[in-house]
């Protein structure tokens, strides 16, 4: 991960918990994949990608496709299956969310919730 990359999880991560998420796993890797940040917040695991970028030209116009093709997304899946392996945690839920920091300062952030998490099986 480069420097910007970096710093955009950081920045995101410190957002998730003043959001009220605990943070259990940051860049949580395995053969084949990666998870971002992993938290849980009550009953709810979240995943949260993080994507940088120097500038958009309409914030308006982002579409988390833009960003997660389908084969990350299956890597994604993969991931927090393999999480929950190895984590015991009570959960009713699991959320995928995608956040994009955008700006030469990375002063902007996009949310995007519940991005295409529809079954764990690919």
């Amino acid at each position: 991960m480069n420097h910007k990359g970096a710093l955009a999880e950081e920045k995101v991560s410190v957002w998730l918990e003043r959001q009220g998420w605990k943070t259990l796993a940051r860049n949580y890797r395995h053969i084949g994949f990666e998870l971002d940040i992993v938290s849980v917040q009550g009953k709810t695991l979240l995943v949260t990608e993080v994507k940088s970028r120097p500038s958009i030209h309409d914030e308006n116009d982002l579409r988390p496709g833009d960003y997660l093709t389908d084969r990350q997304i299956s890597k994604i899946k993969k991931g927090i299956v393999h999480f929950l392996s190895e984590v015991l945690l009570d959960i009713d839920s699991i959320r995928m969310d995608l956040v994009v920091v955008m700006g030469m300062r990375q002063d902007k952030l996009a949310r995007y919730k519940n991005i295409r998490l529809n079954s764990l099986s690919d």
